[in-house]
């Protein structure tokens, strides 16, 4: 069959229409499916750099908290229209808030913490599983959400959440995927924040090292290092305040020795209010914590020798670690600053042992040796005060000899029986009594000395020649522990007593026996001629009294007295005929005279002891204006002693009967004395003596 042109026209019309039509679907479709690849082309690369931008923040200096903030903003964008969270898991299944974006933040204070760990998806995800919220939890008023795990080294430490608050929706699971790498970066972010704050810590833990063990390079007192440890300890620990509390080597009694933070708060209170703590470290050795307070020993060798106590609230168990590492140093620090002063304290006590020695070997003058004695006993074992009793063999008394420190009241007429008193066990025994306390003791005299606020006492024996010649008693304001040392210190001075008690005793005996020698060689002198008999006693008698008129030291009083027994001496080698010749000497007898101040002086100038006696008695027919014997000195050249007895012996001499004339009358004597100042006798001697002189006069008529 054939077809017609027009029909097959048509047809070829149709058919170059449909290629047309085709062909142009085919380009169109080719064209929306460009797009659509272009589009998600550049969704990829937006993400892209969502991840890359949150990526960098990790590595940059930002600090943590800021780079998860970002995350959470940036994870939204990919994810959109959802509330984006970070939690993170506390001890005791707490969770805390970290960051979020702002619907997150919202929804948090909507539903309260409180309420959202309760939920029971959180046991899934501490587990380590992602967690999908599929139908609305209205509890938590969630549609759908969720809830990526966040691990650290395989652990479990936080989640990070995506939840739709408003609608239902579904979650790609390439959107997911976009979450795991979010919660990988805050992985990253977590541990290098832990990272970060345990390098802060180790250097705020070196820092703090440092500034403890500097204080044992500092020249410091006990006391100072105390001082400058509580105020660094505070300082590193960030407490509010801290004290320091000591027990005394000597009373075992616990004190404040530094505190730091307080404004007003006294040092009773301190104690009274830390008193469970501080009891607790000493028994336990071990820190003790309470509410509000941790105490720490100081401690060396296992033995607790003080507390500090730091008022803290919350003290992690690694600042606990490094606090107790500081407070071992710190100890061994105020260890070694004790034994500093305690060897400066022994150096000192040395010291002042040689010291008294010194002085017992260089002065006789009992009293001072025993006020120096009863006082340094006293400073170094910190007593109130003291008394030194000295045994009377005769009466078995305790006569009380010094008392130091103490008032009158306590020690008015004590004199103790030996057989009736606590001291008597002292003597009988040899050994130191210690009365620790002194309130709840049979003490006899405990009552006046309890009023005068003494808790405790201690008696050493004074041991001569292995007998209790005395005793010393040291009185203390608190009850009184005593050390092996402290024994030691004071046996050490209660020997020393001991010598000085026997030294000035001895030479008391030799003083005596001295001066009996002195006096036998004058009534030797004496007995030569009876016109001269106890002319050397009344010279002396005159003589002393001029001394004391005049203040003189007891050692110028002592030779001042040996000269005036001894300034004759010299006429034992003078002829009889001379010294007992009735009638007037004549020339060359008196010349013979005058050599007896020199024979004298060179008869004593050979005996060590009579040396400076000798330098007197030479001089004392001197003449004040000049013109005397042997060498004619004047004024201020002739001794001063030797110009007292220059005035005395005239005196005596005019007023007693002479073979050739009869004694003048005192008010004769002394009208010579006057009328021959400043030419025979010195001014100033002769007015003391005129003076001495009415007085007894006056006395006699009164």
């Amino acid at each position: 069959m054939h077809l017609n042109v027009p029909v097959i026209d048509v047809l070829l019309f149709i058919s170059i229409l449909l290629l047309v039509l085709s062909i142009s679907w085919l380009f169109l479709k080719l064209k929306n499916e460009s797009s659509s690849l272009l589009g998600q082309v550049q969704n990829l690369f937006d993400q892209f750099k969502i991840i890359n931008r949150s990526s960098e923040l990790i590595t940059s200096s930002n600090a943590p908290k800021d780079i998860l903030n970002v995350i959470t903003i940036e994870a939204g964008k990919i994810i959109k229209n959802v509330a984006v969270g970070i939690f993170l898991f506390e001890k005791d299944d707490d969770i805390s808030v970290i960051t979020g974006n702002e619907d997150f933040i919202k929804w948090v204070k909507e539903v309260t913490l409180n309420t959202i760990k309760l939920q029971k998806f959180w046991e899934d995800t501490k587990a380590g599983k992602q967690v999908e919220i599929k139908s609305p939890a209205n509890v938590i008023l969630v549609k759908t959400g969720v809830i990526i795990p966040v691990l650290i080294k395989g652990k479990v430490t936080g989640a990070l959440l995506f939840l739709s608050l408003e609608d239902p929706r579904l979650f790609l699971e390439a959107e997911k995927k976009y979450m795991k790498i979010f919660a990988s970066q805050i992985s990253i972010v977590i541990e290098n924040k832990k990272l970060i704050d345990q390098e802060k810590a180790y250097k705020e833990e070196l820092l703090g090292i440092n500034a403890i063990t500097e204080i044992g390079l500092l020249s410091l007192t006990t006391e100072e290092v105390l001082e400058v440890l509580i105020n660094r300890f505070v300082s590193i620990s960030k407490s509010e305040s801290a004290v320091i509390f000591m027990k005394s080597a000597r009373t075992n009694e616990c004190a404040v020795k530094a505190v730091c933070g307080f404004k007003i708060k006294r040092e009773s209170n301190l104690l009274k209010e830390n008193q469970e703590v501080v009891d607790n470290v000493f028994t336990s050795g071990k820190f003790v914590r309470i509410t509000g307070r941790i105490g720490f020993p100081l401690k060396t060798n296992n033995e607790v020798f003080g507390c500090i106590v730091v008022y803290k609230d919350n003290i992690t168990e690694r600042e606990l670690s490094h606090y107790s590492n500081l407070i071992e140093k710190a100890s061994i620090i105020v260890e070694r600053a004790k034994m500093n002063e305690n060897t400066a304290t022994i150096i000192n006590e040395l010291s002042a042992i040689s010291y008294i020695g010194n002085v017992i070997l260089s002065t006789l003058k009992l009293d001072d040796v025993l006020n120096l004695i009863s006082k340094s006993v006293c400073e170094m074992m910190d007593a109130k005060g003291s008394t030194l009793r000295l045994l009377n063999e005769k009466t078995q008394e305790l006569e009380l000899c010094i008392s130091y420190g103490l008032s009158s009241k306590c020690m008015d007429g004590q004199h103790l029986k030996v057989f009736t008193t606590s001291e008597g066990e002292v003597v009988e025994t040899h050994q130191i009594m210690v009365i620790e306390d002194l309130e709840n003791s049979k003490y006899e005299m405990s009552t006046p000395l309890i009023a005068e606020g003494i808790k405790s006492l201690v008696c050493i024996p004074l041991l001569a020649k292995n007998k209790v010649i005395g005793i010393l008693t040291l009185f203390f304001r608190h009850k009184r522990e005593f050390s092996g040392n402290d024994r030691k210190l004071m046996l050490i001075f209660t020997s020393h007593t001991a010598i000085a008690i026997e030294n000035t005793r001895l030479f008391k005996n030799w003083k005596e026996m001295y001066l009996n020698v002195i006096k036998s060689f004058a009534t030797a002198l004496d007995e030569k001629d009876n016109y001269t008999k106890g002319h050397s006693e009344e010279v002396l008698r005159y003589a002393t009294d001029i001394a004391l008129e005049m203040g003189l030291k007891e050692n110028e009083m002592e030779l001042l007295q040996y000269s005036a027994i001894l300034h004759d001496i010299g006429k034992i080698a003078i002829s009889d005929n001379i010294l007992k010749k009735p009638e007037k000497l004549t020339k060359e007898e008196y010349e013979v005279i005058k050599k007896h101040p020199v024979i004298g002086s060179n008869i004593l100038a050979n005996i060590e002891e009579f040396k400076d006696v000798a330098k007197i008695i030479a001089h004392h027919h001197e003449m004040y204006g000049g013109g005397g014997y042997p060498d004619g000195l004047k004024k201020e050249d002739i001794p001063i002693l030797s110009r007292i007895i220059t005035v005395v012996d005239s005196f005596e001499a005019m007023t007693s009967d002479r073979p050739y004339r009869k004694a003048m009358s005192h008010e004769k004597a002394i009208r010579e004395l006057e009328g021959n100042k400043y030419t025979q006798f010195d001014p100033s001697i002769v007015d003391v003596f005129v003076k001495i002189m009415t007085k007894r006069k006056n006395d006699k008529s009164n």
